[in-house]
């Protein structure tokens, strides 16, 4: 007999989904001021693979807080400048 798997998180979720924009005016204000919420409504390519002859051409630059995976590309060789 199987059991029907619990599901303890959705609640979390749609509480978070819900609330958190208010949650961080309310509580934290300075903070909520400085995050920009606008939502990337593009989508994206999924499943791409890049080569690691690809990855080498890229510079990467890491921000201070978890620079092992808060990170931004950059293509290494830009041919112009855009102003």
């Amino acid at each position: 007999m199987t059991h029907p798997k619990s599901d303890f998180d959705s609640p979390w979720k749609e509480m978070l989904d819900r609330y958190f924009k208010d949650f961080m005016a309310f509580f934290f204000p300075r903070a909520f001021r400085d995050i920009d919420w606008s939502v990337d409504i593009n989508e994206y390519a999924k499943g791409i693979k890049i080569s690691d002859q690809e990855i080498k051409t890229l510079a990467l630059e890491r921000e201070e807080f978890h620079g092992e995976w808060n990170y931004t590309l950059y293509p290494r060789y830009v041919a112009h400048a855009i102003m």
